[in-house]
Protein backbone atom coordinates (compact mmCIF):
# COMPACT_ATOMS: atom_id res chain seq x y z
CA UNK A 1 0.00 0.00 0.00
CA UNK A 2 1.55 3.19 -1.19
CA UNK A 3 1.71 6.16 2.22
CA UNK A 4 0.06 9.56 1.96
CA UNK A 5 2.72 11.63 2.96
CA UNK A 6 6.98 11.21 3.93
CA UNK A 7 8.81 13.38 5.85
CA UNK A 8 12.06 14.50 4.41
CA UNK A 9 14.90 13.34 6.55
CA UNK A 10 18.25 14.98 7.33
CA UNK A 11 20.92 12.80 7.28
CA UNK A 12 22.43 14.51 10.46
CA UNK A 13 18.54 14.94 12.20
CA UNK A 14 16.27 11.51 11.28
CA UNK A 15 13.81 12.95 12.62
CA UNK A 16 12.55 15.55 14.82
CA UNK A 17 11.12 15.56 18.34
CA UNK A 18 8.25 17.63 18.22
CA UNK A 19 6.54 18.60 21.69
CA UNK A 20 4.46 21.11 23.47
CA UNK A 21 7.91 22.74 24.69
CA UNK A 22 9.42 23.27 20.98
CA UNK A 23 9.84 26.65 20.12
CA UNK A 24 7.26 27.47 17.79
CA UNK A 25 10.78 29.06 14.97
CA UNK A 26 11.49 25.55 14.92
CA UNK A 27 8.13 24.70 14.28
CA UNK A 28 7.87 26.39 11.36
CA UNK A 29 10.96 25.45 10.02
CA UNK A 30 9.81 21.83 10.03
CA UNK A 31 6.56 22.68 8.15
CA UNK A 32 8.87 24.36 5.83
CA UNK A 33 9.47 21.04 4.55
CA UNK A 34 6.94 19.00 6.03
CA UNK A 35 2.53 18.89 5.50
CA UNK A 36 2.42 17.93 8.92
CA UNK A 37 4.24 17.13 12.32
CA UNK A 38 3.22 14.98 15.09
CA UNK A 39 3.15 16.97 18.44
CA UNK A 40 4.08 13.65 21.08
CA UNK A 41 5.29 13.76 24.64
CA UNK A 42 8.66 13.64 25.91
CA UNK A 43 9.09 9.65 25.38
CA UNK A 44 7.25 9.67 21.93
CA UNK A 45 5.09 6.99 23.63
CA UNK A 46 1.76 9.56 22.73
CA UNK A 47 0.58 11.61 20.12
CA UNK A 48 -1.14 15.02 21.44
CA UNK A 49 -1.69 16.70 18.28
CA UNK A 50 -1.50 16.97 14.44
CA UNK A 51 -0.24 20.49 13.60
CA UNK A 52 0.09 22.24 9.91
CA UNK A 53 1.31 25.38 8.63
CA UNK A 54 -2.52 26.47 9.01
CA UNK A 55 -2.71 25.12 12.80
CA UNK A 56 0.10 27.70 13.44
CA UNK A 57 -0.91 30.46 11.28
CA UNK A 58 -4.10 30.64 13.01
CA UNK A 59 -1.90 30.29 16.84
CA UNK A 60 -0.07 32.79 15.92
CA UNK A 61 -2.75 35.35 15.06
CA UNK A 62 -5.36 34.63 17.60
CA UNK A 63 -2.15 34.89 20.24
CA UNK A 64 -1.34 38.59 18.70
CA UNK A 65 2.54 37.82 18.40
Amino acid sequence: MKYMSKFKRNASHPYSLITPDTPLAELAEFLRHNIFALVTDYERKFVLAVATSQDLDNFVTRRGT
